[in-house]
């Protein structure tokens, strides 16, 4: 006969309802909690953990502080402080100017000073103040004057929760928005589209980490000139009081000793900056909703378990929650995780003590049935004696049953091993764990196992393989039936049959109806004889089929050999094409490939003229300071991160190359128009203006772009190449950012190539000259100096203007060789001129410098010499440079003027007014003359404005001790203006224009000595 495992049957209502009874009772437990307000504690504390398992963040480094501390209240004295501190603050940080201030003071009552601060914060434009109301709800309004002058005013309400701690702010209170936000939104106003979704909701604090980590200096030490103010240009400042004692706020990052509010400000500004603020899940009726549902299928994992398999399953769900609710903080998500953990913990206690209830109660009605079944079935054995338990003294009722169902066991036993040794086919039995309780001696020859072994140990390997056992295993855990195994053991064949067992009896049976894995028997027969028939048949069979499957099995392989080597090779010519096309760095095609589908696409264009795309050409700018500066390592990185940033500029059907070094290509197919493109490169102009941040450096690198329209004409990749990169070079000489190609451009590069040529061959053919201009004494008219001025007389273009031919001169490095060649030219001609008594010895030679000039570490070496060699005295030398060359090498700058001051060289600033205007650097080099620009001069005599200008510059360098000289001066009108000024020296078409030397020798200097100073 051959048992089977029961079906485990369908849980009814009742078992569904006990296994889901603990959680259901652990969750309204945890509701009511809720609702009442007991989890706040537990809810605090998880507050404090979730920020410090997180760990600190850095501060948005746009953000600075100027803090009241203790240290400038003692230098400073008590404070409320009179205004005028914080009046001359803000003239301090005007020179370089912050993006936003926001002051975390109170103006509430009038001061003397009040004029003078509206004053300083109307300069700014950006400063943002304090807003509050009293402890009755009153507010405390800034001072009308003050409030006129800010840009805004924001609230500094401070919301504490029962820790003391500042959770969130309200965002808008009695129509102010939050000092934070408010200054956000002047500093940056990209973010007003953001702010204006948070307004009307309480905005919730993500602190970043501890206040000493923000950039923060003391108001005395910003005073007193302790610090660059340069650190605060373009920053967001907030200045406040952070000394002990005032308005202290702890935080999970610093409880002892707290911060103060003007952190509290730092933060909500940095929230913004960064895009994390806090976004808590505080509703709760889907907090009780998911508490609800969580508590009763938690107890349905729970139920049935053992009580350390609850205990592991509990801990990993905390562990788990734990994770998951840290996991969506970092995300900003501020989960509630206490009231889960609530619900974990009391739905684990109440399934834990409810099943052990539960199993007394079912092993008390278990032992029942038994001694139910042992009563009806001890009738089988003739030898059995009724026990009549209740009447035996000592052992409870519980025990002497159990004493009476061994007993009959041990003869049910008996009888079955007698049966077991005498049939002719191995048997055992095992257990739910696999462990053997019964085997007759056939089977213990075979199997060489013993009651108490494990039957796994005695079939794998040697019998069964592990990964059919297990599957076996689990057919009879499940009450199926298994074919049969038919096993070759040496010469012998067995066949080895497992089939499932039933409960014993029909009411033990009926009390673990849930129980559908009872064991399983085995049946272990000798078939070597039936076996051996079977081979021999097969092995005719095999006989008649071993030809054809070698031949099958040799094409078989040979077909696979070429399918793989097929495959390879395809695979290999893959890869090459791939390298062919794609540049290694960045992984983009490289020019080969670009210039691929530029040609499709042109030919495209060829045979419809209605597509249009465009074709931009990218240079870096700055990178070569990059990999200076670096290494190549660094550049490496870099350019792979401007790839992914152009990767994120265009559309997917757009292509991207690296053209060669820090150039790239971009392919726009399919667009409208122009404009198309020209959005496209904006875009791609604001992304690489972003910083870039390369092994935690920052790093700068914008872009110059030429665009390229598809047109008919182009034939080749290369001209439409060619013609984006005249582009892009316009646009970096133009510091623009992009510009769109022009055929002008073409023909204008075409010339600038034949000037370069020709510049080349300039000096060793004598067509380079130095024409002469004079300076004038404006009150007598007497010459005090010249100007040297290079003029191109090139033999096909005739006279060529400076303004053409010193920016090639520039770009190709040709400026250095004639800068020299002009500059010995002056010198020895101003010799010249003194030696044979037509000047005296205080007239001045002036000379222009380029900035390629100003940056050659050899400057004051060839000055040295060119002045040794014409005999010239050092004074009588005068050399001008532009602002521009001052403003872009700084150091180096200072560094030189110092080197030829020293010498007895006058030093002057050419075209004042045009550049950048600083003053801070007039002050701080050693500058002799202010020359004023013709553009202010030209219009002096019928524009007031530039009459104003003039009159500023002349008394500032008469105020720094420096002589002015205007230039372009054409008519009497615009003397008249300068005498009126006080302006002392000229030169002009009136006076005389730039002329030769013999010119000049025959109309101004051939005559007696003149009378000159210097």
């Amino acid at each position: 006969m051959r048992f089977r495992f029961s079906r485990r049957s369908r849980p009814g209502l009742t078992g569904l309802l006990w296994r889901l009874l603990p959680g259901g009772i652990a969750a309204l437990t945890t509701v009511l909690l809720l609702g009442f307000g007991t989890l706040e504690v537990l809810d605090q504390v998880v507050y404090r953990l979730l920020f410090q398992s997180r760990g600190p963040m850095a501060w948005d480094d746009e953000i600075v502080l100027i803090t009241i501390d203790d240290r400038s209240l003692s230098q400073m004295g008590r404070f409320p402080w009179p205004r005028h501190h914080y009046s001359n603050l803000l003239q301090q940080l005007s020179a370089y100017p912050p993006r936003a201030i926001a002051f975390s003071i109170l103006f509430v009552e009038d001061s003397p000073d009040d004029q003078g601060l509206a004053q300083a914060m109307a300069a700014l434009g950006n400063v943002v103040l304090a807003q509050a109301w009293d402890a009755q709800g009153q507010p405390l309004t800034v001072v009308p004057t003050l409030r006129q002058a800010a840009a805004a005013t924001g609230h500094i309400a401070e919301p504490l929760d029962e820790d003391g701690f500042v959770r969130a702010i309200e965002t808008v209170q009695a129509d102010q928005m939050a000092l934070g936000l408010i200054t956000v939104a002047l500093a940056d106003p990209d973010l007003d589209s953001i702010l204006g979704a948070q307004l009307g909701s309480p905005l919730w604090i993500n602190w970043p980490g501890r206040s000493q980590e923000i950039a923060q200096y003391a108001f005395v030490d910003v005073l007193e000139g302790q610090v660059p103010l340069s650190t605060f240009e373009d920053k967001i400042v907030l200045i406040g009081v952070t000394a002990a004692g005032f308005d202290e706020l702890p935080t999970p990052f610093n409880q002892n000793p707290p911060v103060s509010g003007l952190h509290l400000h730092a933060a909500v500004i940095d929230n913004q900056l960064q895009r994390r603020p806090l976004h808590p899940v505080k509703n709760m009726v889907g907090t009780g909703l998911l508490l609800l549902v969580l508590g009763p299928g938690l107890s349905a994992v729970l139920v049935g378990r053992s009580n350390y398999g609850q205990l592991a399953l509990l801990g990993v769900g905390l562990v788990t929650l734990w994770g998951l609710g840290l996991v969506l903080f970092n995300q900003q998500y501020l989960m509630p995780v206490a009231p889960v953990m609530v619900v974990f913990g009391l739905t684990g206690l109440n399934t834990i003590v409810g099943q052990r209830l539960r199993e007394d109660w079912v092993l008390r009605r278990l032992l029942q049935a038994l001694w139910q079944d042992y009563h009806r079935d001890r009738g089988m054995y003739a030898s059995a004696v009724p026990l009549e338990v209740t009447s035996m003294p000592g052992p409870g009722l519980a025990v002497s049953q159990l004493m009476a169902l061994s007993e009959q066991l041990s003869r049910g036993q008996a009888i079955q091993n007698t049966i077991a040794r005498n049939v002719s086919i191995g048997l055992l039995s095992a257990d739910l764990t696999g462990t053997i309780n019964f085997c007759n001696p056939l089977i213990t020859t075979a199997l060489k196992v013993q009651p108490g072994d494990s039957l796994p140990a005695a079939l794998v390997p040697d019998w069964l393989d592990q990964s059919t056992w297990d599957t076996a295993w689990g057919q009879l855990l499940q009450g199926d039936w298994l074919e049969p195994f038919e096993l070759q053991r040496g010469e012998r064949w067995f066949k080895l049959q497992l089939e499932p067992t039933l409960p014993p009896t029909p009411s033990v049976s009926k009390m673990m109806a849930t129980q559908r894995d009872q064991g399983c028997v085995l049946l272990l027969e000798d078939i070597s004889r039936q076996k051996a028939i079977d081979v021999q048949l097969q092995r005719m069979n095999q006989t008649l089929e071993l030809e054809v499957q070698q031949r099958t099995l040799e094409l078989e392989r040979l077909n696979a050999n070429l399918k793989r080597e097929i495959r390879q090779h395809q695979q290999t010519q893959g890869e090459l094409v791939h390298r062919a096309r794609h540049d290694a760095l960045t992984g983009l095609p490289n020019r080969y490939g670009f210039s691929e589908r530029l040609t499709a696409a042109i030919q495209q264009v060829q045979s419809g003229p209605e597509t249009l795309f465009a074709v931009l050409f990218l240079d870096c700018d700055r990178f070569k300071q990059v990999n200076d500066s670096f290494g190549h390592l660094v550049g490496d990185q870099l350019l792979r991160a401007i790839a992914d940033r152009l990767r994120n500029s265009v559309k997917k059907t757009d292509l991207i190359s690296r053209f060669g070094g820090d150039e790239f290509t971009i392919l726009l197919s399919d667009i409208h128009d122009l404009a198309d493109a020209i959005q496209v490169a904006q875009r791609i102009h604001h992304q690489l203006e972003t910083p870039f941040y390369i092994d935690g450096t920052q790093l700068f690198s914008g872009a110059s772009i030429g665009i390229v329209i598809s047109s008919a004409k182009y034939t080749q990749p290369e001209e439409m190449l060619r013609d984006a990169d005249i582009a892009m070079y316009r646009a970096k000489q133009g510091q623009v950012g992009y510009t769109v190609f022009d055929p002008a451009m073409h023909l204008e590069e075409k010339y600038a190539l034949r000037l370069e040529i020709g510049l080349h061959q300039a000096l060793e053919q004598q067509e380079l000259r130095v024409n002469y201009q004079p300076i004038f004494a404006l009150d007598t008219q007497a010459i005090l100096g010249f100007e040297a001025l290079l003029r191109w007389h090139h033999p096909q273009e005739g006279l060529i203007s400076p303004e053409v031919f010193i920016p090639i001169a520039e770009a190709t490095g040709l400026i250095i060789p004639i800068g020299e060649w002009v500059l010995a030219q002056a010198c020895a001609q101003l010799r010249q001129w003194q030696e044979v008594g037509w000047l005296n010895a205080n007239v001045f030679m002036s000379v222009n410098l380029s900035v390629q000039q100003f940056r050659e570490f050899e400057l004051v070496d060839s000055v040295d010499t060119i002045l040794t060699e014409t005999g010239l005295s050092s004074h009588c030398l005068k050399l001008e440079i532009t602002e521009t060359a001052i403003i872009s090498s700084f150091e180096l700058a200072k560094n030189i003027f110092c080197q030829l001051q020293a010498r007895g060289i006058r030093l002057g600033i050419d075209d004042f007014g045009t550049g950048y205007s600083s003053l801070s650097y007039l002050h701080q080099f050693p500058i002799d003359t202010l020359k004023i620009d013709r553009s202010f001069i030209s219009l002096i005599a019928e524009d007031s404005r530039h009459v104003g200008i003039v009159r500023t510059i002349n008394d500032l360098a008469h105020h720094l001790n420096m002589t002015v000289i205007a230039e372009g001066i054409e008519n009497q009108a615009q003397l008249d203006r300068l005498r009126q000024m006080g302006c002392t020296l000229g030169q002009g078409y009136y006076f005389c224009p730039p002329l030769e030397p013999h010119a000049l020798e025959a109309s101004y200097l051939n005559q007696p000595l003149q009378e000159s100073g210097g």
